[in-house]
């Protein structure tokens, strides 16, 4: 998949209530903050529009990578079973409450629910009327009385077929990134060949960030920063801050060859 293929959809503004959810908005009730508190304050302002793309699951990952690569993160996501139909409402007023710049859709066929309703229906019961005539005391009367005789209720099982679809949308927002690099830590294969626990593995780097300028490239093994052995995400996370602004060298693993890296990592959020 290519994400600059992607077109934005047009989506319309009918609005079905999900069964399983009763009448709570289904990207509500099943959304998740993604971004821990201590990064939001690197959210850039909302630009005040919503962009909508939509992919399919296998290609989930890929559409992800790609609007992070742009210069967004991933501030949050919804996923929820269904029965098929147009959330839109639902996904709109989401997105509006969470201030996404951009919403990566998402869904398929997930199976059919069969089964039988129960119909009942009331019947209603009879009416008789009865009449009486006479004398009492010389005097002639004539009457009727009316019952009813009790109803009955009938009960009718109707069978249905409802489609069911599974639902996914991750938000996103453009994003202050101070080195502008996804990393994980080295898998354990990794740790027996190199011999060392230390070190993050480049995933993808940020356009127009300061690693992207210095060409750290997807692959690239980040090993010591200014000297220090980088021993975790959070270690570089925090050092990040403590040098916002200053000029440091990465020693960085490529195919085997060690090489220095230089960059400025850029200014810190007041």
């Amino acid at each position: 998949m290519k994400f600059a293929s992607f077109q934005a959809v047009s989506i319309g503004l009918a609005f079905l209530v999900v069964g399983m959810t009763g009448c709570q908005s289904p990207y509500s009730k099943f959304y998740t903050n993604s971004l821990p508190p201590k990064f939001e304050r690197y959210l850039l302002p909302h630009v005040g529009e919503t962009q909508y793309y939509s992919t399919s699951i296998d290609e989930r990952k890929a559409g992800i990578e790609a609007i992070v690569r742009r210069g967004y993160n991933v501030i949050g996501y919804a996923s929820f079973e269904g029965n098929a139909g147009d959330y839109t409402s639902s996904l709109h007023a989401k997105a509006k409450e969470v201030q996404a710049d951009i919403v990566l859709l998402s869904s398929s066929y997930a199976g059919t629910r069969s089964g039988v309703m129960p119909l009942v229906t009331y019947q209603p019961g009879q009416n008789s009327t009865t009449y009486a005539s006479g004398q009492i005391g010389g005097t002639n009367y004539t009457g009727t009385s009316t019952t009813t005789s009790p109803g009955t209720l009938n009960t009718t099982y109707v069978p249905y077929n409802v489609e069911r679809d599974d639902y996914s949308a991750i938000f996103f927002r453009k994003y202050h990134y101070l080195i502008g690099a996804r990393w994980h830590p080295l898998n354990d294969d990794q740790r027996r060949e190199l011999q060392r626990n230390a070190g993050l593995v480049v995933d993808s780097v940020i356009d127009g960030t300061p690693a992207f300028v210095a060409n750290i490239l997807p692959g690239d093994i980040l090993l010591t920063m200014d000297g220090d052995a980088i021993i975790s995400t959070e270690w570089l996370n925090a050092r990040s801050v403590e040098k916002a602004g200053q000029v440091v060298k990465f020693s960085v693993l490529r195919n085997g060859t060690e090489k220095i890296i230089e960059l400025r990592i850029n200014p810190d959020i007041p």
